[in-house]
């Protein structure tokens, strides 16, 4: 069995009224894990950094130009039975104005907008839940103490 690294997570969030929301995005049913609701996911490209995959795939998926992206002290991990490998995806965070639009790649069917309670029933993973519970363990110091790049 091999560790590999060539996933990343990005959670987009928005402040209303000094409550978080999520973009929570349900793939498409044609895709690998049908309709389950998640964050932005993808794959690093060869020789591309993780933070450069993450900007692109929320490009992507969403429509979102990302200029400055936080990176999360959180790697989330799962197993691939079909590889037998077990994968480790670094996390990251951006924060978009309350009237961002959205423009969903064909790889997503829906989205929305949830608080921490709604999202962390609708994602199908531990690890992108335990994603959440740091994104909201750091905005209780307005992001601070993550890096920046």
């Amino acid at each position: 069995m091999e560790i590999k690294t060539k996933y990343i997570e990005a959670h987009i969030i928005k402040i209303l009224n000094n409550e978080i929301h999520y973009l929570a995005l349900k793939r498409a049913p044609y895709q690998l894990f049908p309709d389950i609701w998640q964050p932005v996911t993808g794959k690093i490209k060869e020789n591309e950094k993780a933070y450069n995959a993450a900007k692109r795939e929320i490009l992507e998926e969403t429509g979102i130009v990302v200029n400055e992206i936080f990176i999360l002290p959180k790697v989330t991990s799962f197993y691939l039975h079909t590889e037998d490998a077990v994968y480790l995806s670094p996390v990251f965070l951006y924060i978009v104005e309350p009237d961002s639009k959205i423009k969903l790649s064909s790889e997503h069917i829906e989205f929305g907008w949830m608080t921490i309670n709604e999202v962390k029933n609708k994602y199908a993973w531990y690890g992108q839940r335990e994603s959440v519970d740091v994104i909201n363990q750091y905005a209780s110091n307005n992001f601070e103490y993550l890096e920046k790049i």
